[in-house]
């Protein structure tokens, strides 16, 4: 048997040991190794009741670090605010991306928790940042309206495979802001 290594979703601390539940570096949840490559991925316990507690640092990068909306919408708002075209540009730029990040760490703190089925793992070459094009998890999971389905993006190489069972978190008032519990990065 052997064990592949994986990779905290809350940091992107990598772990070798397949003991541990939770990442050494921030605590977060880890998902359960690959038995072998090749084989499904057993589906780990599910997420804690809602209002589930998220590590600060995890906050900060989605809402900020890395939510390339709110860099460049912050950037042309407050370091080019003596030219209006710039900060006309850059205020929606800045709602967008931090409304999203509001929903996506409002679904994973809140969300309700289903079974899901990872659909497909793919790198998405539409998409280039530094010359690197991120993989885009699809997914599907149950939700009030029927069958639903999402993605997210994955700069680091997915230990998930299609037809990987999964946890989906996502906010029944509005079924299309899901996200995979733990998070992928």
């Amino acid at each position: 048997m052997t064990t592949l290594a994986r990779s905290c979703g809350w940091c992107g601390s990598a772990c070798l040991d397949p003991m541990i539940s939770h990442c050494a570096s921030c605590g977060g949840p880890l998902p359960l190794p690959r038995a072998q490559e090749g084989a499904l991925i057993e589906l780990g316990p599910p997420p804690p009741p809602a209002p589930r507690a998220l590590p600060a640092a995890f906050r900060r990068e989605v809402l900020v670090f890395k939510n390339v909306y709110v860099i460049i919408g912050g950037l042309f708002v407050f370091v080019f605010f003596w030219t209006v075209l710039f900060a006309l540009i850059g205020a929606p730029l800045l709602y967008l991306g931090w409304t999203r990040g509001q929903k996506r760490l409002l679904a994973l703190s809140n969300g309700a928790t289903v079974q899901g089925r990872i659909t497909d793992v793919d790198r998405d070459t539409s998409v280039r940042i530094n010359g690197r094009s991120p993989w885009r998890i699809s997914f599907e999971y149950p939700s009030p309206g029927g069958r639903a389905e999402g993605w997210v993006y994955a700069w680091k190489r997915p230990e998930l495979q299609p037809d990987d069972p999964t946890w989906v978190v996502f906010l029944p008032e509005d079924p299309s802001s899901a996200c995979l519990w733990p998070p992928v990065r």
